[in-house]
């Protein structure tokens, strides 16, 4: 594999982060550029660049901070700005993480209590 940089990362964080041209972003971090792939892996086809993952090393963190601005239920437009990418995301990227056995982790703070 052809190493456009190799970024180090800290031992803690688990070695190094690598980019190749045609190849995208692997995110599975080797100990050293030159070592065996690691597996298992899955390939993320991106808009701009692949992104390879090891999904025993990550998690989907869902961040549900928009919910008050996004929701039908909350009387929001049924077509607010960014409730594509919602619909995406619960019909594909969260089903794909649970089928690849990678955790999805929700975090639902409203942010308004207290907040005005």
């Amino acid at each position: 594999m052809y190493v456009v940089p190799a970024i180090t990362l800290p031992r803690a964080l688990g070695g190094l982060f690598l980019t190749s041209e045609g190849q995208g972003y692997d995110m599975t971090h080797p100990s050293d550029p030159d070592d065996p792939l690691i597996y298992p892996r899955i390939t993320l086809a991106t808009r701009k660049e692949q992104a390879t993952i090891d999904p025993g090393k990550t998690a989907l963190v869902v961040s549900d901070m928009q919910n008050y601005f996004l929701s039908p239920l909350l009387d929001r437009p049924p077509k607010s700005v960014g409730i594509d990418i919602v619909e995406k995301l619960v019909a594909k990227v969260i089903p794909a993480c649970r089928k690849a056995g990678i955790p999805v982790i929700w975090i639902n703070k409203n942010r308004l209590s207290g907040f005005w």
